[in-house]
């Protein structure tokens, strides 16, 4: 019976090793993609998936090939990806980070190197399930891709939410507006789903599609500093959503009342949206 600790101690520990694994090969994201090709507003809802093919280990890292030129690491908490052209490995994650950092990377579209400021909005947990992911909300200015800031929710070892692994630099007016959000990544001993749909659904969508995600950048937070309620303006139906704390943990869920969300109590919370076209993630401060 002594050793029941050190044996309880031994499978905590692999567990929780196991959601720090790193990709290997077969390791799978699967992104959703918006066609509009058919024109009308209409559009084919898809999927393509991006697997690790092969790793090398060179000058003492292992890096992970999904093809040629198209390759990264991950070091100390941080994740590099290859640039072709910059012919080197750049940083893009830092999740270490708890203020800011930049990233260096060739701008496609003005054919010159350009150095995009990262500012790490907010850390929190995202839970699927029994597990915890830790995640980085992202502000990025001189991205190379849009006019203003880009937003974007990054994991732990698996990349970002939308695009692709890696972020979405310097790509001007040849940026793909089609590939949209992760749906899904899996691996060895983990295969996590993003959204709440499985990973290969395919369906039609009528009506007007959001390439750029508009719905989400017109939704924002009115917050009312004589109650417990915030207004959410931007839309005219009621969404439903999730709030957290910054730890990851779930404080409470539905669907809004008159375009309203109670916050039980004062703090920093994340609050998750559902949209017709995906989901968007807005920090709310109640003092």
């Amino acid at each position: 019976m002594k050793y029941l600790p050190i044996l309880f101690f031994a499978l905590i520990t692999n567990y929780i090793y196991s959601q720090e694994e790193y990709p290997t090969i077969g390791s799978k994201w699967t992104f959703e993609i918006v066609d509009g090709s058919i024109g009308g507003g209409h559009a084919y809802i898809k999927y393509g998936t991006k697997q690790i093919l092969d790793t090398v280990n060179t000058n003492g890292k292992r890096v992970y090939y999904w093809g040629y030129l198209d390759s990264m690491y991950l070091e100390n908490g941080k994740m590099f990806f290859w640039d072709n052209g910059l012919k080197s490995y750049e940083m893009n994650y830092d999740f270490n980070s708890t203020t800011n950092y930049e990233i260096k990377y060739f701008d496609i579209s003005r054919r010159n190197v350009q150095i995009a400021k990262v500012k790490v909005d907010s850390i929190y947990n995202t839970i699927l399930f029994l597990d915890t992911i830790q995640t980085q909300l992202l502000r990025i200015s001189n991205n190379g891709s849009y006019p203003d800031d880009a937003a974007f929710i990054v994991y732990k070892n698996i990349g970002a939410s939308k695009y692709d692994v890696r972020l979405h630099l310097g790509y001007g007016l040849q940026d793909n507006q089609f590939n949209d959000k992760l749906r899904c990544f899996k691996s060895n001993s983990i295969s996590y789903n993003f959204q709440y749909y499985p990973c290969d659904s395919i369906w039609f969508s009528r009506g007007s599609i959001n390439t750029f995600g508009t719905e989400q950048n017109q939704l924002t937070i009115n917050p009312n500093p004589t109650s417990d309620l915030i207004h959410i303006s931007g839309t005219e139906k009621d969404l439903a959503f999730i709030l957290y704390d910054l730890q990851g943990k779930k404080i409470s869920s539905g669907m809004t009342i008159n375009r309203e969300i109670n916050i039980p109590f004062t703090g920093v919370f994340i609050v998750k949206f559902h949209l017709d076209n995906g989901y968007v993630m807005k920090k709310v401060v109640r003092i």
